[in-house]
């Protein structure tokens, strides 16, 4: 991402310019870097469906090499708004510890936390197991967004190949597959500030970094709020809920979380270390 380019959304506002500041991880933990969600969906899907397609990106360092090439819609550090940088960061992480982004999770998280049901694929065992995305119909009704079990793009054999932080360099598809049981101990293990049962996943200054509000600090002002909405601030992990006088008196103050694509939700309170599924 060294020699990208800002690209105004009406295509008039200013000349196509190289970005004034480099693309620094803290910032796409912030997902401020200018980086937002491109035409790369399709393709992506041809590389799960038809790999064979010349069009077809396969693998998590083909998705970015092309996302470098797509302009970027503000410069960095000027705005906030939700992307890709996370599906970046995973990338980082590979050629960091020049493994397999999957392996690294196994390793570093999954293992340590007992979380046996998570990975980007179900295996045909536990197939029987998974449940089915359903979405709404203009009709006000409901319907499958997959289709069956079977063809499932979780399913091991048809799974997305590009095994991404995000997990949505697809429309429908992508990213890990788990179990309340599995993200609860994730989530406890961050309530916990980084420990749980006895072992240390995270350092408890990582953990407070996940937690809080980085907009302001990554931005350099204040009143910048995730998704316009006055209160909650934006971290590594997710949304933070900061004081505010039109904050929901329903959060409390330093809870964090975040919403998945598929309509999970999970909502943290350190100061209580309670955590909340939903």
């Amino acid at each position: 991402f060294g020699q990208a380019v800002l690209c105004p959304a009406d295509f008039t506002a200013e000349a196509i310019a190289r970005q004034r500041w480099p693309l620094l991880p803290r910032g796409r933990l912030a997902t401020w870097r200018g980086v937002v969600y491109a035409e790369l969906a399709n393709r992506a899907t041809l590389g799960r469906i038809d790999p064979h397609s010349l069009r077809a990106v396969k693998s998590l360092e083909h998705w970015c090499d092309e996302l470098a090439k797509i302009p970027l819609v503000f410069h960095p550090g000027t705005q906030w708004l939700y992307g890709y940088s996370h599906d970046v960061l995973g990338r980082v992480l590979e050629m960091a510890a020049q493994q397999p982004l999957e392996a690294l999770l196994r390793r570093y998280i999954f293992h340590p936390l007992n979380m046996v049901d998570t990975s980007f694929a179900v295996p045909p065992g536990k197939r029987d197991r998974l449940a089915v995305m359903f979405v709404r119909t203009e009709e006000g009704g409901v319907q499958s967004a997959e289709g069956v079990v079977p063809r499932s793009a979780w399913v091991s054999g048809r799974e997305s190949p590009i095994h991404a932080g995000g997990g949505g360099v697809e429309e429908v598809a992508g990213g890990l597959v788990s179990t309340c049981r599995d993200y609860m101990h994730f989530c406890n293990m961050l309530a916990r500030r980084g420990e749980l049962d006895g072992v240390r996943v995270l350092e408890s200054r990582t953990v407070e970094l996940l937690s809080s509000d980085l907009l302001p600090r990554v931005l350099g002002r204040r009143g910048v709020w995730c998704d316009g909405s006055p209160g909650f601030g934006f971290g590594a992990f997710g949304f933070v809920a900061l004081e505010h006088l039109h904050l929901d008196a329903a959060w409390r103050l330093g809870e964090y979380g975040v919403v998945s694509a598929a309509g999970i939700a999970c909502t943290i309170d350190p100061a209580k270390e309670l955590v909340m599924l939903s």
